[in-house]
């Protein structure tokens, strides 16, 4: 997404009153959304063997600490305190990128639905 930034202030002779930042080369933006997306494409490129497999274990934790707190929202849970909790800490987890591929994923999506669906929740 581009976004036209406008001066109202005045400048050269070069630029009129009204002109813009976009205006410029922006070839060196589109290549940089490039590179940004070969980045995030695999992030394990450049990682050993015992990198890659400690990346899996992590990102399967991340998965596993949604999963739970997800299911302290459910009516199983009697305990309002632990409720709450976990409701403050996936709330905090979607501000983070990571986490909240986490949370948007069917399984989590479907999970936290179930959660606020359920008649039988507070």
């Amino acid at each position: 997404m581009n976004l036209k930034i406008v001066s109202s202030q005045p400048s050269s002779s070069a630029r009129d009153r009204f002109s813009s930042d976009f205006d410029k080369d922006t070839s060196s933006d589109a290549d940089k959304e490039g590179d940004d997306d070969k980045k995030e494409s695999d992030p394990t490129d450049g990682m050993t063997l015992i990198e890659r497999k400690m990346y899996q274990v992590l990102e399967a934790k991340k998965q596993e600490v949604v999963e739970y707190l997800i299911s302290k929202l459910s009516s199983k849970n009697t305990n309002f305190e632990e409720c709450l909790n976990a409701h403050t800490i996936l709330i905090e987890l979607t501000e983070n990128e990571t986490t909240y591929s986490k949370l948007v994923e069917k399984e989590s999506l479907t999970q936290l639905i179930k959660a606020a669906c359920d008649i039988n929740n507070n």
